[in-house]
């Protein structure tokens, strides 16, 4: 598993140790490195059979018609300890808004400028004339909504008819 230059490089004297010697330093020093590859192994394994599963559901359309870039994403150095439900939840989020985008570029229009938006111009404003009501409808004004009722009596906009 091991070959001469990385024991070398690893053991400073490794040019000075019998063939004996070498053969069991190859031998005892291939354990952490072959557990390493088992690990590896065991990880590759149990992504695919996750991966089997998310793609047994067809609620998961996303991951399966898209697979290899998915595989691709799960296996980059970022990803490799996440869980594979988190990664599937930020390809799927990745994808769906790699899709608005392209949509957005389609409508060849720009999207429409946040601001404030047109409303009334105010209590103070377009209120001169006088509010022509009949007594009922003063009646009701003055019972559903006495703030209203009296603000025109105060400024001598109510007049009734």
């Amino acid at each position: 598993f091991f070959t001469d230059e990385e024991l070398a490089q690893t053991f400073p004297s490794y040019a000075a140790m019998t063939q004996q010697e070498k053969a069991v330093l190859k031998q005892v020093g291939s354990f952490p490195k072959m557990a390493r590859m088992v690990a590896e192994m065991h990880d590759k394994l149990t992504f695919n059979e996750q991966l089997e599963v998310i793609k047994a559901d067809p609620t998961n359309k996303v991951i399966i018609d898209n697979e290899k870039e998915f595989k691709a994403f799960a296996y980059k150095d970022e990803n490799l300890k996440l869980p594979l439900e988190v990664l599937k939840n930020a390809f799927v989020g990745m994808k769906l808004q790699s899709a608005n985008n392209q949509n957005q570029g389609q409508n060849n229009q720009p999207p429409a400028p946040q601001g404030m938006e047109d409303g009334s111009a105010g209590q103070g404003q377009g209120g001169d004339t006088a509010s022509e009501m009949t007594a009922e409808q003063a009646r009701d004004l003055r019972t559903k909504e006495p703030r209203k009722y009296n603000a025109l009596v105060r400024t001598g906009k109510l007049k009734i008819v």
